[in-house]
């Protein structure tokens, strides 16, 4: 808080001690005290990305590898609350896209063809010609174009 009436008057840094002695009679744990969200952002926003991104590896992996179209919707809902995906992750879910029946196929239902929409918008450079060509076809429905196609990325 940048509140001085919850800092200690000796030390700034630290939380005023009525308010430490309050919160562990109350909740019964400790409480951490930052002045400013930059003081706690500098602390945990490096495991905060850390976590994000072993969250967005696990459901791609998954994706990869979903055997049914239910889960297949399920994990593209999840995937679709994060904005930002590295150029290698792209790749990743395209492959997906192109070699599990169960994603291809389902390329045309408006959330899973919004999504590959959205990860391949400006990330259109990271891929040739016929990678694009195969991309396109298969979100406007002509996936069994690609039934024996494997992608080498």
């Amino acid at each position: 808080s940048g509140d001085e009436s919850f800092r200690n008057p000796l030390n700034p840094d630290e939380l005023h001690p009525f308010l430490i002695k309050e919160w562990k009679e109350r909740k019964n744990s400790e409480i951490l005290f930052y002045r400013n969200l930059n003081d706690f952002l500098s602390e945990h926003v490096k495991n905060i990305e850390i976590r994000i991104e072993k969250e967005k590896e696990n459901l791609i992996n998954e994706l990869l590898n979903s055997e049914s179209f239910s889960t297949t919707h399920s994990i593209i809902r999840k995937l679709s609350t994060f904005t930002d995906f590295s150029n290698e992750q792209v790749k990743i879910l395209v492959k997906a896209l192109i070699n599990n029946t169960q994603v291809r196929w389902i390329a045309t239902d408006d959330d899973v063809h919004n999504f590959y929409k959205k990860i391949i918008e400006n990330k259109e450079t990271i891929f040739d010609k016929k990678e694009l060509d195969i991309i396109h076809n298969i979100l406007e429905g002509k996936y069994n174009l690609y039934e024996d196609i494997e992608v080498p990325f």
